[in-house]
C-alpha cells in the first residue's frame, strides 16, 4: 500500500500563489512537498513491477474533499 498527496494542477497551484517546477513538483523552502501525477500516471510508473489492485480515495481530518490515494499493489 502507498499513500499520495492528492493531483495539484499547474493552474490550481497558481490560483493558491504555489508555483510547481517542471510543472509537477512543489518545493516549500526548498525541500519536496508533491510529486502531482494523475492517478494514471502513477499506475503507469508502478506497472513495470505491480499492479494497482484497489485505489480509495480520502481525506484527513477538516479536510472537505476525498483527494487524497492509496495505491494498494501487488507484484507481478
Amino acid at each position: 500500500m502507498i499513500g499520495m498527496n492528492y493531483y495539484l494542477s499547474p493552474e490550481a497551484a497558481s490560483a493558491k500563489g504555489m508555483d510547481l517546477t517542471a510543472g509537477k513538483l512543489l518545493y516549500i523552502n526548498n525541500v519536496l512537498r508533491l510529486v502531482s501525477r494523475s492517478d494514471g500516471e502513477w499506475e503507469q510508473i508502478f506497472s513495470p513491477w505491480y499492479r494497482v489492485d484497489k485505489l480509495e480515495h480520502f481525506a484527513w481530518p477538516h479536510e472537505e474533499s476525498e483527494t487524497r490515494r492509496l495505491f494498494y499493489l501487488r507484484r507481478i
